[in-house]
């Protein structure tokens, strides 16, 4: 089922006369009468809908910010490893340097024997 628009005039009739009977204290059925007589054609929970997303528009409209800057991680610390990460890290390349050093040590011996 297609999606019910009303032109801006009519819709705005509408949302004041809901306002207007809610702002004088009555319920939401009477709120819904006086909208029926302004055009509304919908349900009550559908002009209950309507009113309620009005107010929200206005509300964003009335307060606007800006958008988040780029780059940034609101709420969280910058990334970083975990403390003591950096030991075992360190650990690791020097056992890494050494073993491949050996074995550079190792090829090179090979070769020079070779060329004897």
């Amino acid at each position: 089922m297609p999606i019910k628009r009303y032109d801006k005039k009519v819709k705005a009739a509408i949302i004041a006369a809901t306002t207007a009977a809610r702002s004088e204290g009555k319920s939401w059925n009477d709120a819904f009468k006086a909208a029926k007589d302004a055009g509304y054609t919908g349900s009550r929970g559908g002009l209950e809908q309507m009113i309620r997303n009005a107010a929200l528009k206005s509300k964003k409209q009335a307060v606007k910010k800006p958008g988040r800057p780029a780059g940034k991680r609101r709420g969280r610390p910058p990334m970083q490893a975990p403390a003591g990460l950096d030991a075992v890290q360190q650990i690791v390349e020097r056992t890494v340097r050494q073993q491949v050093n050996a074995a550079i040590d190792r090829a090179v011996a090979a070769l020079e024997q070779s060329k004897v």
